[in-house]
Parts: C-alpha cells; structure tokens; sequence
C-alpha cells in the first residue's frame, strides 16, 4: 500500500488545530480524522447563503461551503466514536431548536383553531352581504429548521430540507448506506440524480408519489466513514465513478488507532462548540472575497491542478476528481474563513479571505488531500483496474527479480 502522509498541524485550521491534535495523541488516533469531521461538521454550521466570489471580476462566481468529506479506514481506527464527539455541538444546538419549534408548534395549533373559527365567521358574514366583513389573517406554520441528519435516505430528504433555508449537514457512520439507498423506494423520480446536486445546492423540486416538493435550497454537506473493502464492493454493484458521485467527496485513509493515553480530553473541547454555535450565527454583507494575495494563490492552485490532470497514465475517474478540485480550493478556504471569522467573535463573516488562508487550503489539498485521493483511487476504487493490474504485476517482477532497470 502507498504511504500518505498524516494530517499535519499546520494543515489544520489555526484556531482548532491544537485541540484536534491533542484529542488525536490522547486517543491514539489518526489526527486526519479530526480535522477532516471537524472541518465538516463547521462546514455544515455554515449558512449557504453565505458565499465566495471565486473570480475578481465575476460576479456571478459564487460558491458556497458544500464540502463531502469521508474517513477511509478499516474498523478500529476510532473513526465513528470521533464523527459523533465532532458533531456534539450541533446536535445539541439542534435539540434546543427543536424545543423552541415544539413550544411554537403548540402556539401554532391554537392559532389555527381560532384562525377557523374566525374564518367560519367572516365566510357567513360575506354569504349575508356583510360589507365590514374582514378576511381573518391565517397564522404562519413553524418550520423545522433541521442542522444536522444521520444515515438519512434520499428519500426522506425532500421534506426535510424543504423546511430548511440554509441547508443541512447529513452524518453517516457508514457513507456507502447512502447511494445504496437511492431508488430503493421507488417512488418516482431520479433518485441518483437527486442526490448528486445535493452537492450543487440551489432550488429544486420533487415528486414523490405525484406530490410535488419544492426545495429553495437542496444542499447537504456530508461527513462520514467507510471502510475499504465496503466501498470497494459497493463500487463494483453500483459504479459510483461514473455517475461523479465518488468524485464528489475528498477521502482521507486514516490508519489503525493505538493504545489511548490515562489522561483527560482537553480542557478547550468546549471551543469547538462555541465556534461553531458562531458559525451558525454569522451573518454577511454579500459575497466574501478573495484578497489579491489569496487571488494569487488560487491562480497558482489551478496551474498546479492542470499540470496534475496532464500526466500520463491518468485514469478517467481520477481525472474527474482532480476537475473539481477548483470549487473544492474555495469551499475548504470559505470553511476556515468562517471559523476564523467566528473565533474572532465577528457577528458578520469577514469580507476577505487572507492569503495565509489561501496558502495552508493550497498545502492542505496538494500535500494531504492529493496523495490520499490518488493513494484511494489506485488501491481501493481501481484495484481491479487493467492498468493496475499490469502495473503491480510488473512491480512484483522487479522486486522478485532484483532489477535495477528495464
């Protein structure tokens, strides 16, 4: 197996970065693991009305934080325990919300039976001709703004997120249930396609056993954990390449947890539910921007990106991952500008994203993320691959044979 690179602490963001690290040696875990799920789970906080004009001079180049992130990693690796430690704090905010929904629901139902009740009688007024007859004015449902679901189907989706104006964050223990639940309902509709512009967001519709559901903003963030012989199998029955939905996700491959250490979590874990409480209190004065510096780095992260996509030997499914990395650069940077943003207790997101910023998204993506999407692919996606296999049969040779050269 290739040799990728743990996450470092200067890849992390500087607010969070040493209480990730310090969980991760207290719990003899993948650091990666960490930083990945906490990323996601601040990604998730963040409103998706809140974007990043990613080109200077078009306005219309907005992108907001939709970031899909998965911890590959075989069972042991503490990768479930950590996903649900990282999504504490919005699961608790959550709870608080569905409590004040609960008490407004309440309300709502008491309203609505006077609402009738008046309604009855300024409809018999107007049948007797009644010119003062006023239309009573009929209460307005509480939505339930959901921020977080876990293991959540495609199918139950549309309802939930048509009650969200922000979006949500979609938690999976395993990441492969969600595909495989796509059209296992057959209720009508798309159901893959669907689910790939959850990564998109924006409007969309739909029907589902002749209701139409209309969704102003259809857009999940996702966080989760696979393991490689799951996904591997998963691949094979439903071909997640082709249809772009693994393209989609940046894979991290944590290693095996060790022996934990006999000492308490960190004293600042709380920080993390304060951020992102902040996070999901922010709010903006239209698009953040990038500084020139930030611009530069962005610039320099495309040539990189292009120079990548060039080389020989380069499969298809590898390539079309790589052609997203542009809109992931502006989501990772738009991610730690809000954490940033918020643990400056800044009550508005700041209006520039910092080339400091810009730089640790460009060192993250082409010193971590890069050699464990390329590791992922080659091992776990396109083992069976004709490619591969030649490449490893030819390897098997030089190393049985002691060849120096060919």
């Amino acid at each position: 197996e290739s040799q990728v690179p743990e996450m470092r602490h200067e890849w992390m963001p500087p607010e969070l970065a040493d209480l990730f690290c310090h969980e991760a040696e207290t719990w003899a875990a993948d650091p990666g693991i960490y930083g990945m799920f906490g990323a996601g789970v601040c990604c998730g906080a963040l409103s998706r009305a809140i974007t990043v004009q990613v080109k200077d001079g078009d306005p219309h180049a907005l992108k907001a934080a939709r970031l899909w992130l998965g911890v590959n990693a075989y069972s042991g690796s503490a990768k479930s325990p950590i996903l649900l430690a990282m999504a504490r704090a919005l699961e608790e905010m959550q709870e608080k919300l569905m409590e004040e929904v609960a008490y407004l629901q309440k309300k709502y139902i008491d309203d609505k039976e006077i609402y009738e009740k008046q309604r009855q009688g300024y409809i018999s007024a107007k049948a007797k001709g009644e010119l003062g007859a006023q239309r009573p004015e009929e209460p307005e449902r509480p939505s339930r703004n959901r921020l977080i679901v876990k293991n959540c189907t495609i199918e139950a989706l549309p309802e939930i997120l048509a009650e969200s104006n922000r979006g949500i964050l979609g938690l999976y223990d395993e990441l492969v249930a969600f595909p495989k639940g796509a059209g296992q309902y057959k209720s009508g509709g798309n159901d893959i396609e669907d689910m790939l512009k959850l990564r998109d967001g924006g409007r969309h519709s739909v029907d589902r056993k002749g209701v139409f559901i209309p969704v102003k903003e259809w857009s999940m963030p996702i966080v989760g954990g696979t393991q490689p012989d799951r996904i591997r199998q998963t691949c094979k029955r439903m071909d997640l390449t082709s249809n772009g939905f693994l393209q989609r996700f940046n894979f991290y491959s944590a290693r095996e947890a060790g022996l934990d250490l006999d000492r308490p979590a960190h004293a600042d874990f709380d920080r993390l539910a304060d951020i992102v409480g902040r996070i999901y209190h922010l709010q903006h004065n239209g698009p953040v921007r990038f500084s020139e510096g930030a611009q530069q780095v962005r610039r320099q992260f495309r040539v990189w990106c292009f120079d990548r996509r060039q080389q020989a030997g380069i499969s298809d499914s590898f390539k079309s991952h790589l052609n997203k990395y542009g809109d992931m650069f502006s989501e990772w940077a738009l991610t730690y500008h809000a954490i940033e943003s918020a643990d400056q207790r800044c009550m508005a997101i700041k209006p520039e994203i910092s080339e400091a910023t810009a730089q640790r998204i460009y060192n993250l993506m082409t010193e971590c993320l890069y050699p464990h999407a390329k590791a992922f692919y080659a091992e776990v996606i396109e083992v069976d691959s004709e490619i591969t296999k030649h490449v490893r049969f030819l390897a098997g040779k030089i190393l049985a044979k002691g060849w120096t050269s060919i």
